[in-house]
C-alpha cells in the first residue's frame, strides 16, 4: 500500500509540474512513471570489480583506413532527427550529431584539458571543450572521458599523440584508441595490453555498446566495473539523457555520435543509444562520458545544447570537463619543416631555394637564379648545366694559353727573320 501512494503521488507530482510549465504531460508522465517501477538494480550496492594485472582480455582491433592523399574535409558532419521509443506513449523525436573522421592516423587526437598533464590526480583541472580545442586547433571537439568532479581527475586509461597520461591499473571497462601501426582498437584491456598494445591515442569510457555490429550492451553490464557514481551500471544504462558514442565504421573511419537533448528533455538509454549507432554504420562503439557533460564544438562553435547555467542566471554554459576527441589538420612528424617553410594540411610549403617532403634539400644559392627559385624538377639539370660549364671554361683557358704561346712564337721568329736580314746586308 506504501508502494501505492508513493508512485501516485510521483505521478501526481510529475503531471502537476507538466500542467504549470504549460506543456503536454501524458506521455512524460508515463515514461517518468515507468522508469520508477522499472528501475533495474536499485536494490543492489555498487558491484566490486577485480582489476586485471596480466592477460588479455577482449577487444577488437580494426585496420584503420589509410589513403596515399588527404581526404577531404577531415570531418563530414550529419545531422538527424531520430524517432525512439517502441510504443507510442514513449515515442519521442531526438536529436543526433554525426561525425565522420575520414583519416584517423593522421588527424585524430585524445588531449588532456586545456594543456599537457592537467589529467593528473589533485590536479583539479577542468575546461570546456571550446577552450581545450585551442591546443590544437580542432576542426571537431567533443568531450571524451569520465572525470573526478572534486578532485578533476581522468578516469581510465588515456594515451594522447602517444605519451601515457593515465594508467588505471587493470581496470575492467571499456576502451578506444589507436595503436603505431595503425589499428583502431575497441573493449577491455590489462595493464599488461596497456604496454603491449603500442598506443597513440586511449581513453575510456563506460559499456561497450556495439561489438562487432552486435548490441552489446547486457554483456558489457555484466563485465565492467560500476561507473564513478552511486548508481549501478544497470541503473546507469537505462537512464534516458544525452549520450556520446565513439567507433568505426567497416572501412576503418572513425564515427562519433552525440544524442544532444536540451535540458529538461529525454534523451536515450544505452540500448536505445546503440541502436542508433548499428543505423548510422558503426561496426565497434563504446559509450563515453554524457549528459551534461556531452559537447559538441565545430570550427570553434557549440553546436550542441549547453547543460549548466551560467553565472548570468540568463542562459545556459557548457560544463567543464576534463578529455576531449580531438580532429585537427595532419601534423608533420619532420617537425616545422627543418625551419625552412610553414606545414599547411600537412604538407610543407617549402621557402628559402629549399625541397623535399621537409624542406631539408637546397636547391641552389640565392645568387644561382636572380628572377625566383629554381624548382625542385629543375635541380638536376641545373647541376648538370654548371657542370658543363666548368668544362667549357677549362677548354677556353687552355686555348688562350696555346694562343698567347703561339703569339710569342711568331713574334720570335720575325725577330729572327729580321736579325738573319740585317746580317745579309
Amino acid at each position: 500500500m506504501a508502494m501505492f501512494f508513493r508512485l501516485l503521488t510521483l505521478v501526481a507530482l510529475g503531471v502537476s509540474v507538466q500542467i504549470c510549465s504549460d506543456k503536454t504531460f501524458i506521455i512524460d508522465g508515463i515514461n517518468l512513471l515507468l522508469q520508477y517501477m522499472f528501475r533495474p538494480g536499485s536494490h543492489q550496492g555498487v558491484r566490486q570489480c577485480q582489476h586485471v594485472k596480466i592477460g588479455n582480455l577482449t577487444h577488437m582491433k580494426h585496420k584503420a583506413h589509410i589513403s596515399v592523399n588527404l581526404t577531404l574535409p577531415l570531418v563530414e558532419s550529419r545531422h538527424q532527427l531520430k524517432s525512439i521509443g517502441k510504443y507510442y506513449y514513449d515515442r519521442r523525436i531526438v536529436n543526433v550529431l554525426f561525425q565522420k573522421v575520414n583519416n584517423p592516423l593522421k588527424t585524430f587526437s585524445v588531449l588532456e584539458p586545456g594543456a599537457p598533464g592537467t589529467c593528473r590526480k589533485g590536479s583539479a583541472q577542468r575546461v570546456t571543450v571550446r577552450e581545450s580545442a585551442k591546443q590544437k586547433r580542432c576542426v571537431l571537439a567533443i568531450s571524451a572521458g569520465f572525470f573526478n568532479i572534486d578532485t578533476g581527475e581522468c578516469y581510465g586509461n588515456i594515451y594522447s599523440d602517444g605519451r601515457l597520461v593515465s594508467d588505471s591499473g587493470g581496470v575492467q571497462n571499456a576502451h578506444f584508441g589507436i595503436t603505431a601501426d595503425g589499428y583502431i582498437f575497441a573493449g577491455y584491456l590489462s595493464q599488461q595490453d596497456l604496454m603491449t598494445h603500442r598506443f597513440t591515442q586511449l581513453v575510456g569510457g563506460a559499456i561497450w555498446l556495439l561489438k562487432e555490429g552486435e548490441i552489446y550492451v547486457d554483456e558489457s553490464i555484466k563485465n565492467e566495473c560500476s561507473t564513478p557514481t552511486s548508481i549501478t551500471l544497470r541503473e546507469f544504462a537505462s537512464i534516458q539523457k544525452s549520450r556520446v558514442a565513439v567507433g568505426h565504421d567497416k572501412d576503418g573511419r572513425i564515427l562519433i555520435a552525440h544524442v544532444d537533448v536540451a535540458k529538461g528533455n529525454i534523451g536515450v538509454d544505452l540500448h536505445e543509444m546503440a541502436s542508433i549507432l548499428l543505423d548510422l554504420g558503426f561496426v565497434n562503439a563504446i559509450n563515453l562520458d554524457s549528459g551534461g557533460s556531452a559537447t559538441t564544438v565545430i570550427n570553434g562553435t557549440l553546436v550542441s545544447h549547453p547543460s549548466d547555467e551560467c553565472p548570468d542566471k540568463i542562459f545556459n554554459c557548457e560544463r567543464q570537463v576534463t578529455t576531449i576527441l580531438c580532429v585537427h589538420e595532419p601534423e608533420r612528424d619532420q617537425g616545422n619543416c627543418s625551419g625552412h617553410g610553414t606545414c599547411e594540411m600537412g604538407v610543407c610549403e617549402c621557402s628559402d631555394h629549399r625541397s623535399g617532403p621537409a624542406c631539408d634539400i637546397q636547391q641552389c644559392s640565392p645568387k644561382c637564379n636572380q628572377h625566383g627559385t629554381t624548382s625542385a624538377g629543375a635541380a638536376q639539370g641545373l647541376l648538370k648545366s654548371q657542370h658543363q660549364s666548368n668544362q667549357y671554361r677549362s677548354y677556353w683557358l687552355l686555348s688562350v694559353v696555346l694562343c698567347i704561346i703561339a703569339a710569342v712564337s711568331i713574334i720570335i721568329n720575325i725577330i729572327l727573320l729580321f736579325i738573319h736580314l740585317d746580317v745579309q746586308r
